[in-house]
């Protein structure tokens, strides 16, 4: 799993997106999000793949990051979603293969299952409790959370996925056990790929590349149904990096950076019933640990150079924060002892979180 894109990589296909995130579409009334990067986990034992890009327009956000997006679907006149040709052979007015309406605003790409064994177009459908709308909001920790119900059809209803009121984040997703297990049935594949049911995946919410607009990473879970052809019932994860024409003042995008890396000590002392452990889940963590160090290391150190170019309050923790993450990169191999490390400085951001949030408002207001 990437923690993020390569350099090359993301300001080459930033720069494709320019045309997505031009001011024509804060005409129309939103602003456009658009995904240039994404891996899908599972379902079950298949194997990682990488997600097309996709694009959510006319996005209705207020300073603090919510709102609401309504359903949208003019039948086969323009917009038309393009993965909609490409899974279904040709425009057909904007509906799934079981007939149901998906919001031709949000455009998820086309998701890969098992490295080619499936090609599935990832929509919002209109039949789940948020009608084919998406939500927006800005949580107490100061994650960014989506919550809509996602569609991925291959084009024909049998293999036809929705998973309701999926709740997507910039922060820390537990990987759900399989439905067989949760209803205490037997066959079920407790992992999406590499990722073991219990396990952490982690998001990210800022202005990494420092261009004035909100970019990050979101994740997101749903289950493949009892009935699916392959793998009933197993873990599906998705990742995406996205990028967008949201703008944020630094002070802002500092404030989220700093309060996102909280999530590293929710990663390292998992609530009760994640991230149990055993074999599968201590490899998991040998595995990600040296990644996610490094990740949460760079968003502090910029969150602290941010900060402190702005002259803001919340400078001095920002740098704590990025010196103690920095030194423990030495120990990133070492699980026991890096947590060690980090603890202090950890928990002095953790309880500084009502205060970032205080801030978070008072200079969104403004």
């Amino acid at each position: 799993m990437k923690a993020f894109p390569s350099t090359w990589l993301r300001t080459g296909r930033y720069l494709a997106c320019l045309l997505a995130l031009s001011p024509v579409f804060a005409e129309e009334g939103g602003y456009v999000i658009t995904t240039v990067d994404g891996m899908v986990y599972g379902p079950g034992p298949m194997p990682a793949t990488p997600i097309t890009d996709g694009k959510f327009t006319h996005v209705p956000l207020d300073a603090r990051l919510g709102g609401s997006l309504g359903f949208f679907n003019n039948g086969p006149a323009e917009p038309n979603i393009p993965g909609e040709k490409e899974i279904f052979g040709g425009f057909k007015g904007g509906l799934l293969s079981n007939g149901v309406p998906f919001n031709e605003h949000l455009h998820g790409g086309i998701v890969t299952i098992g490295q080619g064994a499936l090609r599935m177009l990832a929509v919002v459908a209109s039949d789940g409790p948020n009608k084919g709308g998406e939500t927006y909001r800005i949580d107490e920790r100061l994650n960014w959370r989506l919550r809509t119900d996602m569609a991925l059809d291959p084009g024909f209803p049998e293999g036809l996925v929705v998973s309701k009121n999926i709740d997507i984040t910039s922060g820390v997703l537990w990987i759900p056990p399989s439905v067989q297990t949760e209803g205490n049935l037997p066959g079920g594949f407790d992992h999406a790929d590499y990722l073991p049911t219990g396990g952490p995946i982690v998001g990210s919410l800022g202005d990494s590349d420092e261009d004035g607009f909100l970019d990050g990473r979101i994740v997101g879970a749903g289950r493949t149904p009892l009935k699916f052809l392959f793998v009933p019932g197993a873990p599906l994860i998705m990742s995406r990096t996205i990028v967008s024409n949201i703008p944020l003042k630094p002070r802002v995008s500092g404030i989220l950076e700093l309060a996102g890396i909280a999530n590293l000590n929710v990663v390292l002392n998992p609530p009760p019933g994640a991230a149990a452990p055993g074999p599968a889940m201590d490899a998991y963590y040998a595995r990600m640990l040296p990644q996610w160090a490094e990740d949460f290391a760079a968003r502090a150190k910029r969150a602290a150079a941010r900060l402190r170019k702005t002259g803001a309050p919340e400078a001095a923790l920002a740098e704590a924060v990025a010196a103690e993450l920095g030194n423990a990169l030495a120990m990133k191999s070492d699980r026991a002892k890096y947590a060690s490390q980090v603890k202090e400085v950890l928990a002095r951001l953790d309880s500084a979180l009502p205060t970032l949030q205080a801030a978070f408002q008072a200079e969104t207001a403004k």
